[in-house]
């Protein structure tokens, strides 16, 4: 069984084939594990094929059209799974698709100053902290990475279950710098943030549906709970629905 996952093109995402900042390493992954991976326009088309298992928005540089947030608000909304990834620095116009999961993205960079990443430049993230999630579960006690990475912000929303899963440490090791042009880095209370800080978030919607089923064939009326899983980053299981919200470099 083939899986298919649609990176979407046309505003500057990461390009499938292999050059510098690409993501074909990510590519051959998914094909090692039985996914296929092909680019989707919606500027041609503003329907997602229906076959399609994940639509995957990998670092826009550019305001996403109306009729493309539109369709991928359909898509999300009918149980499709979404994988979002954008850069520090870029508004691709996705805040009316991320309102209704009450996320934001923070126009702040996340700084780490750990005694671990000494070695490292302070806007490269070392992660040790996860949310417990199937997305993570092979994550805990190991170290992951992420270079100029965007922090997001979580808010309530009702019927919609959200799950941190990566963070950064407690400040004073990192926070959300908002002085981007200054080379000495000094955290402000004023305009900084304190750590730690959500890197990526998992998000379900639950949604009621009910069925009427022919009188003829059935006695009853059942009123079925329906889920749809709404994920990020790395891992695009086929388990069940699920959909991706998650902020960072690829």
């Amino acid at each position: 069984l083939v899986h298919l996952k649609l990176f979407l093109q046309g505003h500057g995402e990461r390009q499938l084939e292999a050059g510098e900042n690409n993501i074909s390493q990510a590519v051959q992954a998914l094909a090692d594990n039985n996914y296929t991976a092909e680019p989707l326009s919606l500027t041609q088309s503003a329907k997602i094929p229906s076959d399609a298992n994940a639509v995957i928005i990998a670092g826009p540089q550019r305001a996403l059209l109306d009729g493309e947030i539109q369709a991928l608000q359909d898509y999300v909304n009918g149980g499709g799974n979404l994988l979002v990834m954008v850069d520090p620095g870029v508004d691709p116009k996705l805040d009316a698709l991320m309102k209704e999961w009450g996320v934001t993205f923070d126009n702040r960079l996340a700084i780490n100053v750990s005694e671990s990443a000494q070695q490292q430049p302070p806007g490269i993230s070392i992660v040790t902290q996860y949310g417990e999630h199937p997305i993570t579960k092979n994550f805990q006690n190991g170290i992951s990475i992420y270079k100029l990475a965007r922090p997001i912000e979580i808010s309530p929303v009702d019927g919609v279950e959200s799950t941190p899963l990566v963070l950064t440490q407690s400040y004073p090791a990192s926070w959300a710098e908002s002085d981007l042009e200054n080379e000495e880095l000094n955290f402000d209370e004023n305009s900084d943030r304190q750590g730690p800080l959500t890197l990526g978030v998992a998000l379900t919607k639950n949604s009621q549906l009910n069925l009427q089923f022919n009188p003829h064939q059935h006695r009853h009326q059942h009123r079925h709970q329906h889920q749809h899983q709404h994920l990020p980053p790395f891992l695009l299981p086929q388990v069940q629905r699920k959909t991706s919200l998650q902020n960072q470099e690829w």
